[in-house]
């Protein structure tokens, strides 16, 4: 009772100090709006990228609400059954079959609709319906892929998807109609003549559309719309379909459907029973993010506690005379406690209000970068209030515990203390600093031992949840431990600060003595650091796993252009993909260009291969999964603790995850089974083919080629009697396997190793005589300057429109599949963070420190003296905690790091430290915080009243 009835003048005079107090009550709010405002924005952009099973639904559908379609239907004529795992499962797995190479949807024509309405319940309308993507000649001739739908916009099935917003929608041939994002990009509008399609055709520009299917992808889509059957398009793995309107279908009978062959999505089965059912890898997943959410909310909590301290911290010290008035009044100490946290209560409800206000704000201003950076989809925009009132009230109660210890110091303080304005005397609590010391040491113990415990072949690739808790829980200890060492630590540097000079000498003695001041802004930054460089780290060693797990399939800044059937005759011009001379001069003009041959047996099921002779392949199986570039070797063991010693070095076993041996200095190109590019690894032609696909100098390899001989660059597969062995082989569909037919021996030469996944080159004479059969794999261009990826896609889109269906791949040197985003740029991101913290820190010491900046100028100190002190002042915090935060962010990344190595995710237990980010971070950032100090403290003397 006594609590309530002191809560309302505690509160009156929290509210009356805030506004008393303007600029350091802003300065907290900031502080604690901060996690507040990034917790309350990712749970936006994690709610909105989720969505309910209807809105997942309207996203292919469109909007149920405008009446569109209720399923769509993949009927291929003739197609076998279909596997569809799930209601949400929207890609099929046609059953082909023993013995059938492969089931490709779009290359069987649909299947009419009379077939498929007759398996239908009565009532059912469908609508033919194509989505694909095409290419579009842009202004200036260049060309780029836009979507494309053909759809009868005057079928029942097609409500929902489009509305008409000028002209009138297609409805003849050579007619489509645009949306306004694809006309400003063709530059055009309702009656001119546009060029679509692959092979390409005009035209006629009919109407304007506007797109009533929500997106996932942020602004407006580029879509031409026409009558089904209009506009030519390649095949691909997803062909012609039914939109289907009149009835829903649930899931069983959608798996009735499956047995005809039919794959269906359907708006009602994916909100029925069963939709929901999660498999169990999937709960597994489910429990290490649940795992991962929770220690996201303690690191979340003891952030806002270690942000706000200080500034309660300072605003405990504002309000001293003011308490000290209270006591004298007859205050207890209790009543004295409840003051202030009247004040955290206050001002933790309004700067958790405005973090969750400017949270939900940057949540739905941050759907582009989200998608398009992060990869991150957006079903449809969820603001949850529940959830934000439990982020507001998390924000509410750290601030009262970040303003709780500042609470019971002022308690415990005299009232003459109080009153007379001096530092309040503390009792050096050497158990608490040494507790500190010790609690952190075993959070970094506890860290490391789980990081570095060995991790078994069988529990490779399984979950980790209990991992990922441990290592959560010895960061949290670590840091709780670091904050509760801070006091002594500053002592310590105090100390060792009598051999500075004046103004740092000065700085340390002043932190230490404010130690109440000083341990949560050390902490403040220290805690952000840590997160900067944990991710940066975790970043960096993924960047390091990818490039080292890379090989180049063809030289950097070369393109390859690959036929979508690899099953052309050669010729002397590289007509088979429609590539011109004329065409690549236009976009590169110093270009220079090779056809790509590779030898094949007598029928389109053949191959041949070169083989690794005995003794030149790896006695020991590469890794947990896999060996070598052949695959799985039947009877290999990984090598034991005895054999590890030779199997590090053996050349046989370069990229195995136990080798020390790289790719160069072995010979082999054996990391090539992870690099980005389907490269034949066996060719057929002259040095100029050497010359582009190796991008080295080799004039002894050419002279042999030239003579009509072989050259390998891989050494596993050249004998020591100097013999390339090639295996013809061809596919036996009865048996479902390949059959070897004959064996073929080439006298080879070595060639210069170059980082190309080529295993050999084969004279064409020697082809010849060999005889084999070739076909055409594409070319390979070397562009002469640097390429980018726009010019290869407006290549391969040419190529399309002529007629060609092609690929087109830019070599960058890594993984554009699996690539992410740099260090540096998380680190830039994280970076912002603490440079905010440490700016509002910085500004909370500078005003906290007033009184003894006005000593300095009362003793005669100029203001550049003052400036200078307030200046190593902050270095020093944000020094202190940026050194510490450093330390502390590398030791849960290594334990992140072995998490992802023992799911499987990297093959070998690496870990890179950001030396460039870190460094930045010690040095620049303390340099920051001088400048900032040094520049918010004025010049002028102000005196201070010592009693008011």
């Amino acid at each position: 009772m006594t609590v309530i009835t002191g809560l309302g003048p505690a509160l009156r005079i929290a509210r009356r100090d805030t506004l008393r107090h303007k600029g350091n009550s802003l300065l907290i709010i900031i502080l604690i709006a901060l996690p507040i405002l990034v917790m309350a924005a990712a749970d936006v952009l994690l709610r909105s990228s989720f969505g309910t099973p209807a809105e997942r639904a309207d996203l292919t559908l469109g909007r149920a609400d405008l009446g569109a379609a209720s399923a769509w239907i993949e009927a291929p004529a003739g197609a076998p059954a279909v596997v569809q795992y799930g209601p949400t499962d929207d890609g099929f797995n046609f059953d082909t079959g023993p013995g059938v190479a492969g089931y490709l949807p779009s290359a069987h024509p649909l299947r009419p609709a009379s077939e498929v309405l007759a398996l239908l319940p009565a009532g059912a309308e469908l609508a033919p319906w194509v989505q694909t993507e095409v290419p579009a000649k842009g202004v200036g001739g260049q060309y780029f892929r836009t979507d494309l739908e053909m759809l009868d916009l005057a079928a029942t099935a097609a409500a929902g998807r489009f509305r008409v917003t000028a002209g009138t929608a297609p409805a003849g041939p050579g007619q489509v109609a645009l949306t306004p994002a694809l006309a400003k990009r063709l530059d055009t509008g309702i009656g001119a003549v546009v060029s679509l399609g692959a092979p390409a055709a005009a035209y006629t520009v009919v109407g304007m559309v506007q797109s009533l299917v929500p997106s996932d992808k942020p602004g407006d889509r580029s879509i031409a719309v026409t009558d089904f059957g209009q506009v030519k398009y390649f095949e691909s793995y997803r062909g012609p379909r039914y939109l289907m309107s009149g009835v829903s279908l649930s899931w069983s009978e959608v798996e009735g459907l499956n047995k005809h062959g039919l794959g269906v999505f359907s708006r009602a089965a994916i909100s029925g029973p069963g939709a929901t059912a999660v498999p169990e890898q999937q709960q597994s997943e489910s429990v290490l993010m649940v795992a991962g959410a929770v220690l996201g909310g303690l690191l979340a909590v003891m952030q806002v506690i270690f942000l706000a301290g200080p500034a309660f911290a300072v605003g405990a010290k504002r309000m001293r005379r003011q308490l000290g008035q209270l006591g004298a009044a007859g205050a207890t100490p209790g009543q004295l406690r409840l003051v202030v946290l009247g004040s955290g209560l206050v001002l933790g409800a309004l700067g958790s209000g405005l973090g969750v206000l400017l949270g939900v704000a940057a949540g739905l201003a941050g759907r582009g970068v989200a998608v398009e950076k992060l990869g991150l989809p957006y079903v449809a925009t969820h603001v949850v209030p529940a959830d934000l009132l439990a982020i507001f009230a998390l924000g509410l109660l750290t601030a009262m515990l970040a303003a709780l210890l500042p609470a019971i110091s002022a308690s415990r303080a005299s009232v003459m203390a109080l009153l007379g304005q001096s530092p309040v005397a503390k009792r050096t609590i050497r158990w608490w600093s040494i507790a500190g010391a010790v609690t952190a040491l075993i959070g970094i113990g506890v860290t490391l031992a789980v990081a570095l415990s060995g991790v078994t072949e069988a529990q490779r690739a399984q979950p980790g949840e209990l991992r990922a808790v441990v290592i959560g829980a010895g960061l949290l200890l670590t840091e709780i431990g670091l904050l509760m060492g801070t006091p002594l630590l500053l002592r310590v540097i105090a100390r060792l600060g009598r051999v500075l000079p004046t103004m740092p000498r000065l700085a340390v003695r002043d932190a230490a003595r404010h130690s109440g001041r000083s341990a949560p802004a050390v902490a403040a930054v220290m805690t952000v650091t840590a997160l900067a460089v944990a991710l940066t780290s975790l970043f960096a060693t993924l960047e390091l796993s990818r490039a080292d797990n890379y090989t180049p399939g063809i030289p950097l800044g070369a393109v390859m252009v690959q036929p979508a059937d690899p099953k052309l005759p050669p010729t002397d011009t590289p007509a088979d993909t429609g590539v011109s001379a004329a065409g690549l001069s236009a976009i590169w003009p110093k270009s220079t260009f090779a056809i790509l041959t590779t030898p094949t047996g007598p029928t389109e099921a053949s191959s041949v291969d070169p083989q690794i002779p005995a003794g030149n392949g790896c006695p020991w199986m590469v890794s947990h999964y896999a060996s070598l570039v052949d695959g799985s070797i039947r009877g290999l063991a990984l090598p034991t603790p005895a054999e590890i010693p030779a199997a590090v070095g053996d050349w046989r076993c370069a990229g195995a995850d136990y080798s020390t041996v790289s790719d160069e200095q072995s010979g082999t190109h054996a990391s090539g089974i992870r690099s980005g590019l389907a490269v034949p690894r066996l060719l057929v032609g002259g040095p100029e083919l050497r010359a582009l696909v190796t991008g080295i100098e080799d004039p002894a390899a050419d002279r042999v080629l030239a003579a009509g001989g072989t050259v390998t660059l891989d050494r596993r597969f050249l004998s020591p009697a100097g013999v390339l062995t090639l295996a013809q082989s061809h596919y036996e569909g009865t048996k479902d396997e390949w059959v070897q037919d004959r064996v073929i021996s080439l006298n080879a030469s070595a060639a210069r190793w170059s980082p190309t996944r080529i295993s050999a080159i084969v004279s064409p004479s020697a082809a010849r005589e060999a005889g084999l059969r070739t076909v055409s794999a594409g070319l390979i261009i070397d562009p002469g300057g640097v390429a980018t990826a726009d010019q290869t896609d407006s290549l391969q889109q040419q190529l399309a429109a002529g007629g060609s269906q092609v690929f087109t791949y830019l070599e960058t040197g890594q993984d554009s599949l699996t690539g992410g985003p740099s260090p540096w740029l998380i680190f830039a991101a994280a970076a912002l963070l603490i440079a905010l913290t440490v700016a509002v820190v910085t500004a909370l010491s500078v005003s906290d420190a007033r009184d003894d900046l006005s000593t300095l100028g009362a003793v005669g100190a100029p203001g550049w003296m003052r400036r200078r002190f307030s200046g190593w002042s902050a270095m020093l915090i944000t020094g202190i905690g940026c050194v510490l935060g450093a330390l502390l962010g590398l030791v849960p990344a290594f334990g992140l790091v072995r998490l992802v190595y023992q799911s499987g995710g990297f093959p070998k237990p690496y870990f890179e430290v950001p030396w460039g980010p870190i460094a930045v971070l010690i040095v620049g950032l303390p340099l920051l915080a001088f400048v900032v100090a040094a520049t918010v403290t004025g010049s002028r003397i102000s005196l201070v009243a010592r009693a008011r």
